[in-house]
């Protein structure tokens, strides 16, 4: 695994739930780059409804970008869900990491 791109539904509550909506390039670099032009969709936080994360392939945080929903579409081309379709995919994701956990 390498350097990867992630977003996080922030919603109105701030709470972050995780979206299934992310990528991974062929190299750190040509992620990074993508990372890169994306940070003119940049915003203030306490406005964005999304984020996206840089992470190293270990999962360390490298940098942030607050965006809007409508830079969200942009970037990912995916459609904005509910803050309800968004919970109920972190939910799923994090039973099934539990569910991993205990079987290992």
């Amino acid at each position: 695994m390498a350097r990867y791109i992630e977003m996080i539904y922030l919603g109105k509550s701030g709470d972050g739930h995780k979206t299934g909506v992310g990528v991974e390039f062929e190299t750190n670099d040509a992620t990074t780059k993508a990372f890169e032009q994306s940070r003119c969709h940049d915003m203030d936080i306490n406005e964005a409804l999304f984020i996206m994360d840089l992470h190293e392939d270990d999962e360390t945080m490298v940098d942030s970008i607050a965006v809007s929903a409508k830079s969200f579409t942009e970037i990912t081309g995916e459609p904005v869900l509910s803050e309800a379709e968004y919970a109920e995919f972190d939910n799923n994701y994090w039973a099934g990491a539990r569910a991993l956990f205990k079987a290992a």
